[in-house]
């Protein structure tokens, strides 16, 4: 592998033989689709100062399309299988407190924070070869089908880590430069197989959506992160590289009907 992507965790992470392991675990379909992390989180904070400097007018993007990759993937998938469930990694990630930020500030800068949000980290979910599934409010809902079951994880996880990254280390800066309030979110990460369902009407608006427990759950245990922190549920642990189970440390919640969930306690 390129010594580029190696440069991901190995500066922060004490303990570099594991971080090299989980890397050289990568293959086809969880590595990145650009492998270079310098040279990715360039881009991202060159489109997040040409967006928030309004050098990038998003209802005059001349790259808009008409188009939803999960969409045409759960399509494909249901015509292809004849299957109605899909065995998926799923992650939520949410601005908190934001109904106060849409208090603090006019609506034009409020919704260029919350634009932007969405619109780095879908780039970096399509990175990691995911789908973004709905987008609600200020939340983003995104799933990971393969290429195989730790491979779905393992792209979940490192596109958490990516998001985290991406948000304290790039957007909190260039807000506070322009005066800007930081934002703070949370992220949770669950998987299990979920149901593939139509959603809406033909006459009004419809689409693909997944629907089930991993999803519920995962919901669920949002609420009990932390500000800034990455949660995870149980098969999300077990199921990925091993790398990620010595990052992890349990959370304990009398509240949760006996789900185990786990902090991810890894550094950006």
């Amino acid at each position: 592998m390129e010594n580029k992507l190696k440069k991901l965790m190995l500066i922060e992470e004490e303990n570099s033989e594991e971080v090299t392991e989980f890397l050289d675990s990568l293959r086809q379909g969880t590595m990145p689709i650009n492998e270079d992390e310098e040279e990715f989180f360039k881009e991202l904070e060159l489109d997040s100062e040409r967006y928030l400097d309004e050098e990038i007018d998003k209802l005059e993007d001349p790259e808009y399309k008409e188009r939803d990759p999960s969409e045409e993937f759960l399509q494909n998938y249901c015509k292809e299988t004849k299957k109605k469930t899909i065995g998926v990694a799923i992650l939520s990630v949410d601005i908190v407190g934001s109904t106060k930020l849409s208090k603090r500030l006019p609506q034009e800068k409020y919704v260029k924070i919350i634009s932007l949000f969405l619109r780095e980290v879908s780039q970096i979910v399509y990175n990691h070869h995911g789908y973004p599934l709905k987008y609600i409010g200020d939340e983003i809902i995104a799933y990971f089908p393969g290429p195989d079951t730790r491979g779905a994880h393992d792209n979940a996880l490192f596109c958490a880590y990516s998001i985290k990254k991406y948000l304290l280390k790039i957007l909190r800066p260039l807000l506070m430069k322009r005066d800007l309030p930081e934002i703070d979110f949370r992220i949770s990460l669950n998987s299990g197989t979920s149901m593939i369902t139509v959603a809406g009407h033909h006459r009004s608006m419809q689409h693909f959506d997944l629907i089930g427990e991993p999803i519920n759950v995962m919901k669920k245990i949002q609420s009990k992160a932390e500000i800034n922190s990455i949660v995870v549920g149980q098969s999300a642990k077990s199921e990925a590289h091993k790398f990620w189970s010595t990052k992890t440390q349990e959370i304990i919640c009398e509240d949760l009907d006996g789900i185990k969930i786990y902090k991810l306690n890894i550094s950006v």
